[in-house]
């Protein structure tokens, strides 16, 4: 299989310390070809140091390099420009954390790699742990009912649905944290042994929350 030729963009304290050493490491998949960084000097002496070439334009990066990915590792409110400009000019990414500043950004981001028909990721691993994986299967078996989708003020400590606040907000998952559901008003909760995940990606629900189900008033 061919190699695929990566840029990092963005190498600050997160870029150049966990991104970079991790590339660097999976030389049978990834070949590193450039280095950009807003600081000269920062992006010419890690490219140095890995026989690549520097920059400090993301443009002048996709006009002089052939890329199949970018490493996004700048800071988030600029996710969302470098990742719609990458996505047009064909290239996939991976996206630090958080995917963006504001849902509409996001939203942008998502739509325009779909219509570019380029991959898009972002570097969140939480998603993969063993409980998270349980979560989304407890989410998709529909165990717990109909669920709305709502947002968490975090400056007040409420979660606001349909523009108003609401009682008992309880996070039922993470993963996509720009679209996190929770119940709006929660009438009563039970406590279970809900089942595993193994190595292999797969969840396995426990018989006892199959036939269990979570009662949750939504407004209509």
């Amino acid at each position: 299989m061919d190699r695929l030729k990566i840029a990092l963009v963005g190498a600050g304290r997160r870029g150049a310390g966990a991104h970079l050493p991790v590339i660097a490491a999976m030389e049978d998949v990834f070949d590193l070809v450039a280095i950009c960084d807003m600081d000269a000097a920062t992006a010419q002496s890690l490219a140095d140091k890995h026989g690549v070439r520097a920059y400090t334009s993301v443009r002048d990066l996709v006009d002089a390099e052939d890329l199949d990915i970018a490493d996004v590792v700048v800071p988030s409110g600029a996710h969302h420009a470098l990742s719609c400009f990458l996505s047009q000019a064909g290239v996939h990414q991976l996206v630090e954390t958080p995917i963006a500043m504001t849902r509409p950004a996001a939203d942008l981001m998502v739509r325009t790699a779909r219509e570019a028909g380029v991959y898009f990721e972002v570097a969140e691993n939480y998603y993969r742990a063993p409980i998270e994986r349980l979560k989304k299967s407890v989410l998709t078996s529909n165990v717990i009912g109909t669920r709305a989708v709502g947002s968490r003020d975090e400056s007040r400590g409420e979660c606001v649905y349909r523009g108003q606040p609401r009682d008992h907000c309880v996070p039922v998952a993470r993963g996509d944290r720009s679209r996190a559901r929770y119940p709006s008003r929660l009438r009563g909760a039970i406590q279970l042994r809900v089942g595993r995940c193994g190595n292999d990606g797969g969840c396995v629900l426990s018989e006892e929350l199959i036939k269990a189900r979570a009662t949750a008033h939504h407004p209509p």
